[in-house]
């Protein structure tokens, strides 16, 4: 509710390996953290939210400043690399993750959290950053893209996850699928 009523974002943070034995106290975090901005809401029968966010900056989370209600921290926002959107660089990057990415798409939940939603005209940083949050790769390496300053340096580490998933996949499967 104080996100909505406060410009409708918040951070949202990882918690580190062991969070189970700390979950209702306060269980450490990665201080890589995201900075989401709420899209649409859904206010539940059960007094919860349906929440769609988008990933608007990285942030780096500092010391919680408060525990209740909610974890409240002290955040930077990191610089990104610029890029021109333009560039035909841009253009080639983007086309050349795609066509990693679809030799997986037939994988599902093997090869993705949720299938990626990329629309056919999405720019170049949408595309990296859909791709990243829907591969199923663990949590230190979704870590290590975010903290990747841009946009081309975190599409060429995405290039070799898809890599290294492709030669994973058995050999009786076709590529084409």
């Amino acid at each position: 509710r104080d996100a909505l009523s406060r410009g409708r974002t918040f951070a949202i943070g990882t918690l580190r390996p062991g969070w189970e034995r700390d979950y209702h106290g306060s269980p450490a975090f990665h201080p890589l953290a995201c900075l989401a901005q709420i899209e649409t809401i859904q206010w539940l029968p059960n007094d919860c939210y349906d929440l769609v966010v988008s990933g608007t900056e990285r942030l780096r989370l500092g010391a919680a400043v408060r525990e209740f209600p909610y974890r409240s921290c002290a955040a930077e926002r990191l610089p990104v690399t610029p890029y021109d959107a333009d560039d035909p660089l841009a253009g080639m990057e983007r086309h050349a993750l795609l066509e990693a990415a679809r030799p997986l798409l037939a994988g599902g939940p093997e090869a993705w959290f949720a299938p990626p939603d990329v629309a056919d005209d999405a720019p170049f940083e949408a595309v990296v950053n859909t791709l990243a949050q829907s591969l199923r790769i663990d949590t230190a390496a979704r870590l290590e893209l975010l903290a990747l300053d841009g946009v081309f340096d975190r599409a060429r580490r995405l290039h070799e996850h898809l890599r290294r998933m492709q030669r994973q996949r058995p050999e009786h499967e076709s590529i084409l699928e």
